[in-house]
């Protein structure tokens, strides 16, 4: 549609943090972009302003949060905004401390990953128990509920993900049907966690952190608690460089690429010794290898 007013769609996006955001909104509407303007005063008293835009001929939506938007406050005044709360005063303060006093009004500061979910009971007991993640933000209103985690005490950037109403949306195709389509190839394509030709595997994030070992997720995988969960495994390389655990699937049927000590190797990946002809260099991508199908 048109960006008019809020979709249970648009939960599935990336946050942004800028200190310029009227710079943004001037660009837009000289190139006569649609986007959803949203205003709120946070916690602290803070008064804040988002756009939320569609990249085009994509499902990527991308929000940029700002604070003291002239614009903004025009269209707060005119009623003319999405007046959620956006970005609580929590994540607000835990973004401003990392960029800090000199923060660039040129430069994009990532601040959340959000996913719809029919289901926040599944997500807390993956990100909790499955990742070893801590909810970081639990929120509710009378039209969603809210639940963002961090990998680790440090981590600048939240994962989140939003419950509303079926009728949240502008069509019969629910954020449920949404995750269902997503587990339903995960599961036909992924009973062989070698198999790299399922393409839902390119929506994903990352998970950076090779100073923490892969060991306590390959020890819930490998439990009864882990059975029913989709990951990949891809083939190593010659020189050892790359294979084995790749991604997880969490809940909602997006997937987590994890970039860390691979320590230990899901029981699945067993057959991840096989080694791909190809060396890792200048012009080879390990997406582009099928995996074993």
């Amino acid at each position: 549609g048109d960006l008019s007013s809020y979709d249970a769609f648009m939960d599935y996006s990336v946050g942004l943090y800028t200190t310029d955001l009227d710079q943004y909104i001037t660009k837009l509407d000289a190139d006569s972009v649609d986007y959803l303007t949203s205003t709120w005063e946070d916690d602290s008293g803070a008064d804040w302003t988002s756009i939320t835009v569609l990249v085009p001929s994509t499902h990527m939506v991308v929000e940029i949060y700002g604070e003291d938007s002239t614009y903004g406050l025009q269209r707060k005044l005119a009623g003319k905004t999405h007046t959620e709360v956006r970005l609580g005063a929590k994540q607000a303060a835990a973004i401003k401390a990392h960029v800090g006093a000199t923060a660039s009004s040129d430069l994009l500061y990532a601040t959340r990953v959000s996913r719809g979910t029919a289901d926040l009971d599944a997500i807390d007991t993956f990100y909790l128990d499955a990742m070893g993640a801590t909810l970081d933000v639990d929120a509710s209103t009378d039209y969603f509920e809210r639940h963002c985690f961090k990998y680790t005490t440090s981590s600048t950037v939240d994962i989140c993900f939003v419950k509303r109403d079926d009728s949240a949306t502008s069509s019969d195709f629910s954020v449920a049907d949404m995750e269902g389509q997503m587990n339903a190839v995960h599961a036909n394509l992924l009973v062989s966690p070698m198999c790299g030709t399922d393409k839902w595997l390119d929506n994903h994030h990352a998970f950076d952190d090779f100073e923490m070992s892969t060991s306590s997720i390959v020890e819930y995988l490998d439990s009864d608690a882990g059975a029913d969960l989709y990951y990949y495994c891809s083939p190593t390389t010659v020189d050892g460089s790359l294979g084995g655990f790749h991604y997880i699937i969490d809940p909602t049927g997006w997937g987590i690429q994890i970039d860390m000590d691979a320590t230990e190797q899901p029981s699945g990946c067993a057959d991840a010794a096989r080694q791909l002809p190809i060396q890792v260099g200048d012009t080879y991508n390990p997406a582009c290898d099928l995996g074993t199908c």
